[in-house]
């Protein structure tokens, strides 16, 4: 299973950072971990607030040995053990894939869900970063204990968790992630906690007209926003690649979004193509290597990642679908 099929990780969320050092230096951690590892089951709903931006809740439930739900406003994805089932809200379809020994820490890569890594793999706190007790703060109109997390250099990440001095369970965990000089903090709260998830809760029981579609045509339905991952499924599926370098200030790669990748005509086109973001400012080395200086600028590549033409600027739906119709077929 890949992570960047799984629904739940969506467009706004950050994706997983890889952390460096150990925790040995916050006891207070260690008791939030020890926690998790005792616990048979959890469930809590994640209210994530982004500074500056908007507002998503997640409801989480796990169960060991290899059990859980995530859910959004707009995706379902649960791992029965032996399955997973990633259910796409928007448009009634789902996908089926073998559950893998990775699955399970690959649901819960996206930073917002990172604090609950160790309830399948207590060792996996070791990636968290380096820390440290923080004294104890009012929060919430509750006094909480205080632990602060730094990654490895490279992650730009820095998490501040909050827990309750009597069971050590999280409250709340703000994250600042700094990349190309810009910060981006979401605030985590944790309600509705509780230890006790029925085996029902990770049955995937379809809604009336819920279609199952292949993984290829999950692949085809929404831009991915890893690189890697999107070339080895051109080839995998033996489709066309397109990638979109755009820039969050670029007013033209706002109208081609909008006005383009957003219209039911673009979106029935691309279900013979894969398609990957590359923003220009998080992905430098990228931008420099496919020659990209102007925003927005899409390349077409064949399914065995050889360039086959590209085009700099913004321009209407048509011509972006003659674009795509020359190129589709090329191999």
């Amino acid at each position: 299973m890949r992570k960047n099929l799984v629904l739940v990780l969506g467009a706004g969320s950050i994706a997983a950072l890889a952390f460096a050092a150990s925790l040995d230096k916050s006891s207070r951690l260690q008791a939030f971990v020890k926690s998790l590892e005792a616990a048979e089951s959890v469930q809590a709903t994640l209210t994530i607030q982004k500074v500056g931006g908007g507002s998503e809740e997640i409801s989480l439930a796990l169960s060991k040995p290899n059990k859980a739900r995530i859910e959004t406003s707009t995706s379902l994805t649960i791992a029965d053990g032996e399955t997973v089932t990633i259910f796409d809200k928007s448009d009634n379809t789902f996908v089926k894939q073998p559950q893998s020994g990775a699955t399970l820490a690959e649901l819960l890569q996206p930073v917002e869900l990172m604090p609950w890594r160790p309830f399948f793999d207590p060792a996996s706190v070791s990636a968290f970063g380096s820390s440290k007790d923080a004294g104890d703060r009012q929060r919430s109109g509750k006094t909480l204990s205080v632990v602060e997390i730094k990654g490895a250099p490279a992650s730009g990440l820095t998490a501040t968790f909050y827990l309750d001095k009597a069971d050590s369970s999280l409250h709340q965990v703000v994250f600042n992630v700094t990349n190309a000089g810009k910060t981006e903090t979401k605030v985590v709260t944790v309600g509705n906690q509780s230890g006790t998830v029925s085996e029902g809760h990770f049955a995937f029981v379809p809604p009336a007209g819920a279609k199952e579609i292949s993984e290829a045509e999950l692949a085809s339905k929404s831009w991915m926003t890893d690189f890697d991952q999107a070339v080895q499924l051109a080839a995998k599926f033996n489709k066309t690649l397109v990638g979109d370098f755009y820039a969050d200030w670029c007013g033209p790669c706002k109208m081609l979004s909008a006005e383009v990748f957003s219209t039911a005509e673009f979106k029935k086109a691309a279900k013979d193509f894969i398609l990957v973001k590359i923003n220009v400012d998080h992905e430098p080395e990228l931008t420099q290597k496919y020659r990209v200086e102007a925003m927005p600028t899409v390349v077409f590549w064949t399914p065995k990642h050889q360039e086959i033409k590209r085009f700099v600027g913004f321009k209407p739906l048509n011509e972006v679908l003659a674009e795509m119709a020359s190129a589709k077929n090329v191999r």
